[in-house]
């Protein structure tokens, strides 16, 4: 089955160490999806993850390896 969008609902805890929330649980349950969805799908294809937060976006940055490719982003820079 294909899906072009997929929601996780991940258990962990919010934390604001510098103002923008983040969660350590999500960050990591992100890089593993990644992996393998980078493993499944072509080269070519996008992997995109959003976040609400920035806090989140700048560990998401610093979790996910550059040569997966994949676009990391706010909600807010995508629309």
């Amino acid at each position: 089955e294909e899906r072009p969008m997929v929601w996780l609902d991940v258990q962990g805890r919010e934390e604001a160490p510098e103002r923008s929330y983040m969660n350590y649980s999500e960050v990591s349950m992100c890089t593993r999806v990644c992996t393998r969805l980078r493993e499944r799908v072509s080269p070519n294809s996008t992997i995109a993850l959003l976040t609400f937060y920035r806090g989140q976006l700048d560990q998401l940055m610093h979790a996910i390896p550059s040569d997966l490719d994949v676009q990391v982003l706010t909600v807010d820079a995508c629309q």
